[in-house]
């Protein structure tokens, strides 16, 4: 899908915190099978306030696009309130100026069900023998391809 939108092209051309962010407290992966997309989200909590988001993803250009404007939002707001479905308001409202972008809802739905996820998943309380001291360092998901 190529995309259309200025907003979204100029998210996925320099994408907000787009990498690894090594001091994460909260992490979680999703992948999309159906569009191939995956998508890894870090989050660092500080009582209870998101004060970094970052994301590394390999997938189509709105998904990659989405999560940079997600990561941007998310940042400086309540972990406990943050309200995922006015947040996905916000992102369909950047498709608002150009009826020729057509979002598939699996495109809009995996940066949120991962930002959603990294917040109940808490590296800090894990189990070492969950962990198993893996770190989430490494090449990118973009790297990978």
């Amino acid at each position: 899908m190529e995309l259309t939108n200025e907003i979204l092209q100029d998210h996925y051309a320099d994408p907000y915190h787009c990498g690894e962010c090594e001091q994460a407290n909260f992490v979680a992966q999703r992948t999309d099978d159906g569009r191939d997309c995956k998508m890894l989200v870090a989050l660092i909590v500080d009582e209870g306030t998101i004060s970094e988001a970052w994301f590394e993803a390999d997938g189509c250009e709105v998904c990659e696009s989405l999560a940079s404007m997600l990561m941007q939002r998310v940042e400086g707001q309540s972990a406990k309130s943050l309200d995922s479905l006015q947040t996905l308001e916000l992102l369909r409202a950047a498709n608002a100026s150009d009826d020729s972008l057509v979002l598939s809802y699996s495109c809009r739905d995996l940066p949120i069900q991962t930002l959603s996820a990294a917040l109940e998943t808490n590296v800090n309380q894990l189990d070492d023998d969950l962990t198993g001291g893996t770190q989430f360092g490494g090449p990118s998901l973009r790297e990978e391809c």
